[in-house]
């Protein structure tokens, strides 16, 4: 898929949070070939990755913590958004602004899953989604699913559809207007 719109409330791409930029080059460029990583000309702690010549994700360089990959809820309001997962019972992790880019935070849910908002700010996030090297799927695991459907529900306005397929007797789908948006086991 190619000429990606974003909706509000929907994955818009992934940010790998790493400490070591470089080494991460260098793994995720062997291991995926046809990605590349480019530092942003604009602020060297941002790097865009590309497959095909396309964005599929982007990473960022952290002082500390674990490296770890974050995946973007698209909103329109960075603040209110927080706002409300604060509200819900989240975490605020922190929160950048990444000029020519996106206002970015991280939070973590009731569990302490981390997920990220992203409002773009000259960046709309992946470029191509549903393609190998890219963003295609992502899904929560939870030993309370109920709170969690209950949480991303209320956060993201997803609807929790409960389905079944082997080897699990429960898998539950987040869909918003009609789109699916990810899973929960």
């Amino acid at each position: 898929m190619t000429d990606v719109t974003h909706r509000l409330g929907s994955f818009c791409t992934s940010m790998l949070y790493t400490r070591d930029v470089a080494r991460s080059r260098t793994f995720y460029e062997r291991w995926m070939p046809g990605w590349a990583l480019e530092p942003a000309s604009h602020d060297p702690r941002h790097v865009t990755i590309l497959a095909g010549g396309q964005p599929v994700a982007h990473a960022r360089l952290v002082a500390d913590g674990a490296h770890e990959w974050v995946p973007m809820v698209r909103v329109a309001d960075l603040d209110a958004s927080l706002h409300a997962a604060t509200g819900l019972g989240g975490t605020l992790v922190d929160t950048e602004n990444v000029p020519g880019v996106a206002r970015i935070a991280r939070v973590r849910d009731l569990e302490g899953a981390v997920f990220g908002m992203w409002q773009p700010a000259g960046d709309q996030g992946a470029a191509v989604t549903d393609v190998v090297g890219s963003l295609w799927w992502l899904e929560l695991l939870s030993l309370d699913p109920e709170n969690a459907m209950q949480f991303y529900e209320r956060l993201f306005g997803w609807q929790a559809r409960t389905t079944a397929f082997t080897p699990f007797d429960t898998y539950i789908v987040f869909e918003r207007d009609g789109h699916q948006e990810g899973g929960l086991l």
